[in-house]
């Protein structure tokens, strides 16, 4: 089923290169630049806000682009990994909201990082690549598959994303849970590439999901340091204000174009009814026109949902 669902994505991207301008939205709010510093016990420590870095660091932190923090440090390439359970542990020593997650180092697709192990919706455990100039997750139609995230009646939104290589095409749907080590998130966008990257991991895992976490690499241990930041107000599910209003004005935007787009495709309908080749496509990005908005909508009704469910402001919702 999911292999069928698979040819009939293909075909509609076929079909998107006659509506390429429009999935030419504006892309997730992404940050511009990462500070870069070590600490007194040697660890390396990355965050994309000055705010986040210990005063006493701030005359030795380097300042780079986002595209540039590309390689993360790392010994020599490990050729595959293991796809078993998560792995993570609490430090007990330390105090609490501190933990340590395994990583290991690996290259593929061009890029060289760090590797974690990360579970999701509680049932697939899969090796991702920790990318800091991300924001989202995006993962393998394999990981996908297993998920029956493409299977029939799933929402399927087909957009573009954009990266230091170019653009891609892939589907954005929404994951129950997320977990890395112990530290777990619920709801999470996520957006699923069919061009594998590399067999070494299984996807791209960016720096939202670490929002409330101080983030750093410890390569004397091979660990991610994930340290709790200080409690904050107005945070809903764990999200800031502009999390939620990113997400709604993005997937409202989607609806609106598609709405917009299917309009067009009618009228072009009516226009040549005289040339039946013509017809035959127009009707056929009407069709896919109108998937679209029912992905965009469906999507919308999750996200409406869960920001219920965490009473989220009214006025965060537009």
């Amino acid at each position: 089923k999911g292999k069928t669902m698979v040819k009939i994505l293909r075909h509609m991207i076929t079909v998107v290169a006659v509506c390429a301008p429009l999935l030419c939205l504006p892309p997730m709010a992404a940050a511009s630049d990462l500070y870069k510093w070590v600490d007194e016990n040697g660890t390396l420590n990355f965050s994309d806000s000055l705010a986040n870095v210990p005063q006493k660091y701030r005359n030795q932190v380097e300042k780079r682009d986002i595209k540039e923090e590309k390689n993360l440090p790392g010994n020599q390439p490990t050729p595959a990994l293991r796809r078993g359970g998560a792995e993570g542990k609490r430090v007990e020593a330390s105090s609490a909201g501190k933990y340590e997650i395994p990583y290991v180092n690996a290259y593929g697709g061009g890029r060289r990082g760090a590797v974690v192990q990360v579970t999701f919706n509680d049932r697939v455990t899969v090796p991702m690549l920790l990318d800091t100039g991300a924001t989202g997750i995006t993962i393998s139609q394999e990981v996908a598959d297993r998920l029956g995230l493409l299977d029939k009646g799933e929402s399927k939104l087909m957009q573009a994303i954009g990266g230091v290589g170019g653009s891609s095409m892939t589907v954005r749907s929404i994951l129950r849970s997320a977990q890395l080590g112990t530290v777990r998130r619920e709801f999470v966008p996520v957006n699923i590439m069919f061009n594998r990257l590399s067999s070494s991991f299984e996807g791209l895992f960016g720096m939202e999901f670490m929002g409330n976490y101080k983030f750093g690499l410890n390569p004397q241990k091979n660990v991610v340091e994930l340290e709790e930041l200080p409690s904050r107000k107005n945070l809903p599910a764990g999200r800031d204000e502009a999390w939620w209003r990113t997400n709604y004005q993005e997937l409202n935007s989607y609806r609106d174009q598609w709405q917009e787009w299917g309009d067009f495709f009618d009228r072009k309908i009516l226009e040549d009814s005289m040339f039946p080749d013509k017809v035959e496509k127009y009707k056929e990005y009407r069709e896919f026109s109108e998937s679209q908005y029912k992905a965009a909508e469906d999507l919308l009704t999750k996200l409406d949902r869960f920001a219920i469910d965490n009473y989220v402001p009214t006025y965060w919702r537009h």
